[in-house]
This record gives structure tokens, sequence and C-alpha cells, in this order.
């Protein structure tokens, strides 16, 4: 595993250490939730998400049925539910607080600290077409 020397600003600078490289926002133009696993606290997805260049990265993602409850009332599938906070998280990669590439494995309560809004689009795009969480466009 190739560690990554995170970024330190030079005093009085607002340049990088030499070769360390911010990363570059995934801007996603794909992604696809793949094998539902249920597990005691929830669910297990395997997460395919393909950038605007075409590279694909492989994510671990995890529900737990608290989350859900609270995001949709139990009114639409857990895979769906990931779906639409999925499509959030990539419209404000390297946005704000949400980083520029996802990380490798995460809970989707996670994205809470990411992107404080997303509990209330979550909730209020349940049904709601034309709104933050909606997938049909």
């Amino acid at each position: 595993m190739k560690m990554v020397v995170p970024p330190r600003p030079v005093a009085g600078k607002q340049s990088f250490h030499k070769g360390y490289r911010p990363p570059m926002p995934q801007a996603a133009s794909h992604f696809e939730v793949g094998t539902e696993t249920a597990t005691g606290r929830g669910w297990h997805y395997e997460v395919t998400l393909t950038t605007a260049q075409g590279v694909g990265t492989q994510h671990a993602v995890t529900l737990c049925w608290h989350d859900h409850d609270y995001w949709c009332g139990g009114a639409i599938a857990p895979s769906r539910l990931v779906e639409r906070l999925l499509a959030l998280l990539a419209q404000h990669l390297g946005k704000g607080h949400t980083p520029a590439t996802l990380p490798p494995r995460f809970d989707c309560a996670t994205a809470r600290r990411w992107l404080p809004e997303i509990d209330d689009w979550l909730r209020e795009g349940s049904g709601v077409l034309g709104g933050p969480c909606d997938l049909s466009q």
C-alpha cells in the first residue's frame, strides 16, 4: 500500500511540500451499486464509481438500519437510498467538506460530516421529482 503524505502548507506560502499533489476531484460520470449483503446492523454494498475519464474505483459502502429508517422511513429500498446518497455525494465531490475522492470503505452516516445538508435532502427527496435526490433526470 502506497502511503500518501498529507498536505502541509509551508509557512507564509500557499504551496505544498515538494512532490505532493492534492487529489483531483473524482468527477463521477457513473456509479453502480452492486452486490447487497445483509449484515447484523444493516447492509453492505460493493460500489463501482466510474469517473468522467473512464477510471473505475471500487468502494465498500455500509448502511445501517437506523439511518435507512431516519432518511426514508423504510419507504424505499436500501439500495435505492444508497444510490441517492451516492448521487448527492458525486455532485459535491471536492466542494466544501466533501472529499475530492471517496474512500475505499465508508458508512453512509459519514456523509453527514462531508455534506451536512444530506439529511434534509435525503428526507425531502424520498418521492419528490425534481428534488436533489431525484435520479429520473
